[in-house]
């Protein structure tokens, strides 16, 4: 489950704060390495991983990499090969193997770009469901001023949730 809402501060932060330049940078979700249920990679990164991937296959062919997943071989190639730079996250991702706390399971962390895993239909939508409901609904104060007196009014605003209807959406997806 994943908030892309919640990614683009994040984006806009390491662009202020990195260059984009070649070979490019990615953004580690993990302290012990890469984790593949969200990867993010700047276009030079992207275009760089193009150039050195065959590279890294032959230089990392006797590593035993026949038995990693596609994140850590990423990871591996820009560490050893591509030398894009490695920026840890650690708001990116949630999950049973990284970067979780009694209770994260609840998806109700405002600040978590992504949760993992949740791989049947009824997980997904209460997951979604706690997280776009808590993300959705904001309290604002209002302040207005008249010569000598002050009124501040309390409003609950509602936004439009667009996983209102997932339950459906998905019970028709997985019921087929």
């Amino acid at each position: 489950v994943w908030f892309p809402h919640r990614l683009v501060p994040l984006l806009m932060e390491t662009e202020q704060h990195h260059s984009l330049e070649a070979p490019g940078i990615y953004l580690n979700n993990c302290p012990q390495g890469l984790h593949g249920p969200i990867e993010i990679l700047s276009q030079t990164a992207f275009s760089t991983l193009a150039e050195v991937s065959p590279k890294c296959f032959w230089s990392m062919n006797n590593w035993g990499n026949w038995q990693w997943g596609e994140d850590m071989w990423l990871d591996q190639c820009f560490l050893t090969v591509g030398h894009a730079k490695r920026i840890y996250v650690p708001k990116m991702l949630a999950e049973d193997h990284c970067n979780n706390w009694p209770g994260w399971r609840s998806c109700e962390a405002e600040d978590i770009v992504a949760f993992h895993p949740f791989k049947n239909a009824e997980q997904y939508i209460q997951c979604t469901g706690k997280s776009v409901t808590t993300s959705t609904t904001r309290t604002a104060t209002q302040t207005t001023t008249a010569t000598a007196t002050t009124q501040t009014t309390t409003v609950t605003l509602r936004f439009y949730n667009p996983m209102e209807k997932v339950e459906n959406f998905f019970g028709n997806i997985f019921h087929h």
